[in-house]
């Protein structure tokens, strides 16, 4: 979902006026539908399986429909993920190319 993630980050301003734009009935709701139909307008090509996925994670309360207290819940929890997933990776980044070690294959092993 990394490109669904990518236009989330640069539209997260308009996330509100985003939904209301998919949201083509104005139920306040998006059927799964409004949303296919909205991210490919977005330019945002999901495949069938993908886009099942997408919004089994954001319908929290299984109703079949994104109400748009779901969609933020979801960007701002796959937000959390990622900062935690960054924070994670930065702990543990053990960067060999500026380290004083010599890398592996240089190492002369008798």
């Amino acid at each position: 979902m990394s490109l669904f993630d990518k236009f989330i980050d640069e539209n997260t301003m308009d996330l509100e006026a985003l939904f209301n734009a998919f949201d083509k009935d104005g139920s306040g709701d998006l059927s799964h539908d409004e949303m296919k139909y909205g991210l490919k307008e977005a330019g945002i090509m999901l495949t069938s399986k993908q886009l099942d996925v997408l919004l089994d994670e954001l319908d929290a309360d299984k109703s079949g429909t994104i109400e748009f207290s779901e969609l933020l819940d979801g960007v701002n929890a796959r937000k959390e993920i990622k900062m935690k997933a960054s924070n994670s990776d930065k702990k543990f980044d053990f960067n060999f190319k500026t380290s004083s070690y010599p890398p592996l294959h240089k190492l002369k092993l008798s």
